[in-house]
């Protein structure tokens, strides 16, 4: 019984890993490569109804606190950490059987570490 116990939570584990580290990975590759190929402003029309632009956030979402001051950046960058660790602990206490539940939260945890990731060394 603990053998099968051991495994399933190595199992889980590798796909929190795999899924939130994908999502990591593809958040950071995007962002660098915005801020390498296009310049502050730049706009490239994807699809009629999708633009794909170069801003820069000094805040949250919608720009909400960018001119607070500089300390939003330690601000939001510890809500990105304290959220990452509220969802690794969220995962690994989801019930196996709710596979939508766990895969979205490893979705969030990706993109929160992208998040955290950005402030912490961008600043943004």
């Amino acid at each position: 019984m603990m053998q099968t116990d051991n495994r399933d939570l190595k199992s889980s584990i590798l796909s929190m890993i795999l899924i939130a580290g994908t999502i990591f990975i593809l958040d950071q590759l995007t962002k660098s490569l915005i801020v390498r190929e296009f310049y502050l402003g730049q706009r490239s029309e994807i699809m009629s109804f999708f633009n794909l632009v170069h801003v820069r956030n000094y805040g949250a979402a919608f720009s909400f606190l960018s001119d607070a001051g500089g300390w939003q950046r330690w601000f939001l960058t510890g809500v990105s950490g304290v959220a990452s660790i509220v969802m690794i602990y969220w995962i690994n206490f989801a019930k196996d059987e709710k596979v939508m539940e766990k895969l979205s939260l490893m979705i969030i945890l990706g993109g929160a570490l992208g998040n955290f990731t950005t402030d912490l060394f961008w600043g943004m």
